[in-house]
């Protein structure tokens, strides 16, 4: 007998069940078949007396809170185009931060690594973001190596996105280098490192 008819012979139900079982004899060693989720798998939560350390900065994120028409850096509130407007809704994120690396960076390097999780609010690392050191309201301050900075991340959020009382949940990050394949030094990827959860309150 041929081996086009041997073919023929075979249970069509043979063909479509053949790839299922391969499929999940392949899968099983890797782990696709767990229910269990493991620890490894899981984001650790950070308290406001917990450091994460990441290649390039160490953030401890202290507290948060929703202030309306009152920027930390003392801007002006925008002016109204008529009464209807809503206020300016400022989330402020207090955080320490320390340049672990051995070269000056800029505040706006922090971005992307902490994003606030607000259903409805689209929030990514490139949204924008006022960085203020507290001590003295500075806009954008440098981040020296090994100094540490207590400074205030703002967004602007919609009205009603938050509310005083809420929980908020603070995703984190770590900038992980590679090198460029596009032009000469490093790129950052971002990944993943844990979260913050923090009460927010008014001020």
């Amino acid at each position: 007998m041929s081996v086009p008819s041997r073919l023929r012979r075979i249970p069509l139900l043979a063909w479509i069940l053949t790839p299922i079982a391969l499929a999940a004899l392949v899968a099983w060693p890797l782990g696709g078949w767990d229910t269990v989720t493991l620890v490894s798998r899981t984001l650790p939560e950070y308290a406001s007396n917990q450091v994460l350390h990441t290649h390039r900065f160490d953030i401890r994120v202290d507290d948060a809170w929703l202030t309306e028409d009152r920027h930390p850096a003392g801007y002006d509130a925008p002016e109204p185009l008529d009464d209807a407007d809503p206020p300016e809704i400022y989330l402020v994120v207090r955080a320490e931060i320390t340049n672990t690396t051995s070269d000056a960076a800029g505040s706006s390097d922090l971005g992307g690594y902490l994003i606030p999780d607000i259903d409805g609010v689209d929030f990514d690392r490139y949204s924008a973001i006022d960085y203020v050191l507290a001590s003295d309201r500075t806009s954008l301050p440098e981040l020296n190596p090994g100094v540490v900075r207590d400074m205030y991340l703002v967004w602007t959020i919609p009205e009603g996105a938050l509310a005083p009382g809420d929980d908020l949940r603070i995703d984190l990050f770590d900038g992980v280098p590679h090198k460029s394949t596009l032009f000469y030094g490093l790129r950052w990827d971002f990944e993943p490192a844990g979260y913050a959860l923090r009460n927010v309150d008014a001020r």
